[in-house]
């Protein structure tokens, strides 16, 4: 059916009625702080879903997407008196002013601010009805110190199967956390944020096989704000790219765009095949010429840092985070002297500068009680400085079950003094 608009006026009021509708429930997930201009149009679009285009015995929550706390709750009764857009602007006249009390706060602080796989987790749980967000953030902030996807990095595919205790992108333990949930990434980022259009692609990648893997759908990603809710509102609308798992890479590592090196992902689009092309297949037989070259190399380095090498005399770090990468990242991961627990230690390198590090943190995971994964971070380290310990607020303590005793016990599991 035609979208229906009915203007009856009488003086100077008007009433229009709700246009088609939707029986679906909806997520739209918003920071504060946003310029004026973006946050007038993300306030018009999400006052347009709930007062002319949610159904009767649907429900739109409102989010603040970097605490996960809810905004307002717009839920729509059955009853004729709510096919009309202006009563239902007057019946949820206090939702409204929460939305737009949130939308004028100053920004949060990017430090404490949940990242958008923090954020996914609030989604988690068993529905079997789909669930429809639309997740407003930068794709860039993703993930937690020593994973930014910053100045052209982004994550290998091996974050996805690997121990939870390595890497807080890891879905191995979430198959089903995002089953029914559709996602729409409205992309807020200024602009020069991405490297490059490969590393734009690559993160898009990335976030895709990251919704995937937990049984979710990544079915948008734009800058647009109007594409974006037009999309949410389209139920049905397949996702704009599909993306294949290279099980071939299973390291965990922050790679780096390299336009000398790198080799494209192969990219599945709706209706394309998953096929290398011709110049894609030349730039792979010159990388693999490079890393022939790279082994006589290796194995002279095997004699200068014998700590790469593990018990099981295969490398604690791979030959192409060495040697193909300009920055990548290693962790050690050692037991709470008295928790059952593991106390991590990872620290961020510059190939030029090896082995010494430039920076280092300490960090470990609590399940809370309510099932979902915190990490309490216990220090960092710039080389050649002193650790700048970190003691969690009373809240994270509590919601995690520790003590301040364990915090300061796991400052000596820290491997700080590990490191050259």
């Amino acid at each position: 059916m035609n979208l229906t608009k009915q203007i009856l006026v009488a003086g100077a009021w008007a009433i229009y009625l709700v246009g088609p509708c939707l029986a679906d429930d909806y997520v739209v997930a918003v920071p504060p702080g946003l310029a004026e201009d973006q946050m007038k149009e993300i306030r018009r679009e999400i006052e347009h879903l709930a007062f002319n285009t949610l159904d009767t015995d649907s429900t739109l929550k409102v989010i603040d997407s970097t605490t996960g706390k809810e905004v307002a709750t717009f839920s729509v009764p059955e009853g004729r008196a709510y096919e009309q857009a202006n009563y239902r602007r007057n019946a949820f006249a206090s939702q409204l002013n929460e939305l737009r009390r949130h939308l004028q706060s100053p920004a949060k602080d990017a430090q404490s601010s949940a990242t958008f796989a923090e954020f996914m987790v609030t989604l988690s749980g068993k529905r079997d009805t789909p669930l429809h967000v639309l997740y407003a953030g930068s794709p860039l902030n993703g993930s937690m110190k020593g994973f930014e996807f910053l100045a052209g990095r982004y994550p290998s595919d091996g974050h996805l199967s690997a121990d939870p205790r390595l890497t807080p992108l890891s879905t191995a333990t979430k198959n089903e956390y995002l089953k029914n949930v559709r996602i729409h990434f409205l992309a807020l980022i200024e602009p020069g944020s991405w490297d490059s259009p490969a590393h734009k692609d690559r993160v898009n990648r990335f976030w895709s096989l990251f919704i995937q893997s937990q049984g979710g759908m990544l079915v948008t990603t734009t800058d647009d704000v109007r594409r974006a809710f037009a999309r949410l509102i389209d139920t049905q609308s397949e996702p704009l790219h599909q993306f294949a798992l290279d099980e071939t890479r299973n390291q965990v590592a922050m790679l780096k765009i390299d336009a000398r090196d790198s080799i494209p992902d192969v990219v599945v689009g709706v209706g394309r095949k998953n096929q290398l092309t011709a110049s894609m297949e030349e730039q792979l037989s010159t990388l693999k010429e490079k890393l022939e070259k790279k082994d006589a190399l290796f194995a002279e380095i095997e004699g200068i840092f014998p700590e790469l090498i593990g018990p099981d005399g295969k490398l604690t770090a791979p030959k192409e985070e060495l040697y193909g990468l300009e920055e990548f990242s290693r962790f050690k991961h050692t037991p709470h002297p008295r928790l059952a627990a593991t106390v991590s230690t990872g620290w961020s390198y510059h190939r030029t500068r090896w082995p010494k590090f430039d920076t280092a943190w300490c960090y470990m995971y609590r399940t809370s009680s309510e099932g979902v994964q915190i990490k309490v971070d216990i220090g960092d380290l710039n080389y050649g400085q002193k650790p700048i310990w970190s003691m969690p607020s009373p809240a994270t303590l509590n919601a995690t079950s520790l003590t301040q005793a364990d915090i300061l016990a796991a400052r000596s599991a820290c491997q700080f003094s590990g490191q050259s």
